[in-house]
């Protein structure tokens, strides 16, 4: 083989990877499905989560994240609907769900540092928006 062809497919391999590291990125932040069960109080379902996925930015407590609770296959649908604008000006396009999806809100309460975080949960229903790339998932617009 070719040094250019080797060159090539190394190209194209570190493309690939590049994708799914931010598809890997998303199921990693955004995807709880089927939902992980946590006993105590409903505020405890972050804090647990966030401790066993390491959900820190920079060192601190993420100010909120929402977690998805549907299936896999019904979330990379989402990249095959119509796009829609987004809410977050910078992005172009996105895809919404057709149908109220559940998700879990979590809105950080305190100045702790990781893995130390405290934030307070709300369940909920409603059409969320994805951004995607090469037809995978890869950003929630919220």
């Amino acid at each position: 083989m070719s040094h250019v062809m080797m060159w090539t497919f190394f190209l194209f391999l570190l493309l690939d990877l590049t994708n799914f590291s931010h598809t890997y990125d998303f199921w990693k932040h955004h995807m709880d499905y089927p939902m992980t069960k946590v006993s105590g109080s409903s505020n405890l379902y972050r804090n647990v989560i966030t401790q066993q996925r390491e959900l820190f930015k920079n060192g601190t407590c993420r100010l909120a994240n929402t977690f998805i609770h549907e299936s896999t296959p019904y979330i990379e649908s989402l990249c095959y609907n119509v796009p829609v604008p987004c809410k977050i000006r910078r992005r172009r396009k996105c895809h919404q769900s057709p149908n109220l999806v559940r998700v879990t809100d979590c809105f950080n309460i305190s100045d702790n540092q990781p893995p130390n975080c405290q934030y307070r949960t709300k369940f909920n229903y409603r059409k969320i928006r994805v951004i995607c790339e090469n037809d995978r998932p890869v950003h929630l617009d919220s």
